[in-house]
């Protein structure tokens, strides 16, 4: 049976915990009984799980996804259509048994948004909240194409080639080395143009917001906002996504079949809210967030002569930028209770206006507490839909920003 609850914490963890350790213990004793066991549970269906133990366990299996010879290039695939930024590449690996996916980002012009700016964003900064928060994609490294001819190949054939390998394409970047040198890294990232490109995490069950939103309507829908819009109220201060629309909003699907997550979230006041659900909440494309280096790397850039790429990379936090889509969602959101209001212009607020009486919405905060406050309602919907599903496990999220654990 699904489990709904907003209420104080008050059970202790300590028998789930020593039980957990006792079985590692035990795996431990046996290092190739314990990697198969983890594979079986965390590479299913075609999907490998990415939280709790699973997610750095998966990339040690895959050689940190740098070893380009586990690539299976005659089933890579396009992901989607190009845009005027660019075209994504979906790169199946595969090793022993089991199969991983990546996607591999390509700029599509000279003046595409940077690239390496994307990369340093996921690289340097998303990536350390990978443990804390289900929400981002793990980025993990950048490349450049080995010649023109290399980049015409895969933009015209990403559909699969039936020989040749991928390192014949692209060699990964030191940028390790580039940035200890400071300014060099953004040098040659004004430079690479469309000679770049960015590998990171993707998924076999992976939709976006925009395809699936009509259908999750009466179920899911605010439990997905809510995911999404807590994170982003937990790092107002220091990140803003600015390009948050329903293409930039991704659903993981760990599971096929009737099978769910139940996820918890924590608050600092002792409260929690959780509920059932067969997606996790994805945010992707980084290459217009602002993060705590935004600021010096606009600086940087802008004394670098004819440096494209950097048009959107914004010098300062917004935290009503992101409303973008609750705001598209108003009348829905209106419809439900969630709120009355959505102030949505652009325009900076960063104080809240939120109440339980005036439900006027101006920034991601005032969001996520209205999603909070008024979830209730749709609980019977969800029981409904969950009912007779298998519980897989729960995922623990804390607002005061430890590490989640799946239990």
């Amino acid at each position: 049976m699904p489990s709904f609850k907003t209420h104080s914490k008050s059970k202790s963890k300590s028998k789930s915990i020593k039980s957990r350790k006792r079985k590692l213990r035990s795996l431990l004793k046996h290092p190739s009984r314990r990697r198969d066991n983890m594979l079986r549970i965390a590479c299913v269906d075609g999907n490998c799980l990415d939280f709790g133990p699973y997610a750095p366990f998966v990339k040690h299996y895959f050689d940190q996804f740098r070893n380009l010879s586990l690539a299976v290039v005659n089933e890579m695939s396009p992901i989607g259509t190009p845009s005027a930024n660019g075209f994504l590449v979906r790169i199946p690996f595969s090793k022993g048994v089991f199969t991983a996916y990546t996607a591999l980002k390509c700029a599509q012009s000279q003046t595409s948004d940077s690239l390496l700016y994307e990369f340093y964003v996921g690289r340097y900064y998303i990536n350390q909240w990978i443990s804390v928060f289900p929400c981002f994609l793990e980025t993990y490294d950048a490349y450049r194409f080995t010649s023109a001819a290399a980049y015409r190949e895969l933009q015209s054939h990403g559909h699969g080639r039936s020989n040749g390998s991928l390192d014949k394409l692209i060699k990964r970047l030191n940028t390790e080395s580039f940035l200890k040198s400071g300014s060099h890294f953004w040098t040659m990232a004004c430079g690479l143009g469309t000679m770049g490109c960015i590998m990171m995490q993707y998924f076999q069950s992976f939709y976006s917001l925009h395809a699936k939103a009509i259908e999750l309507l009466d179920t899911d829908l605010p439990f997905c906002l809510f995911q999404m819009y807590f994170v982003l109220d937990v790092l107002k201060d220091e990140y803003t996504h600015y390009d948050l629309h329903f293409q930039n909003v991704f659903l993981y699907r760990p599971y096929s079949g009737n099978r769910y997550v139940q996820l918890v979230y924590h608050y600092k006041d002792g409260t929690d809210i959780g509920f059932p659900t067969e997606y996790l909440v994805k945010l992707i494309d980084y290459g217009r967030n602002y993060i705590p280096a935004s600021a010096p790397i606009v600086h940087t850039v802008s004394r670098i002569a004819d440096c494209e790429g950097f048009s959107y990379v914004p010098d300062k936090p917004n935290p009503s930028f992101d409303l973008l889509i609750a705001f598209h969602l108003r009348e829905y959101l209106m419809r439900h209770g969630f709120v009355h209001q959505i102030i949505y212009d652009g325009k900076s607020r960063p104080q809240s206006t939120y109440s339980s009486k005036n439900k006027v919405v101006s920034n991601v905060s005032d969001m996520a507490m209205a999603l909070k406050n008024n979830l209730s309602p749709f609980f019977p919907q969800m029981d409904n839909k969950y009912r007779g599903w298998t519980r897989m496990g729960t995922l623990h999220i804390y607002e005061d920003r430890r590490p989640m654990y799946f239990t």
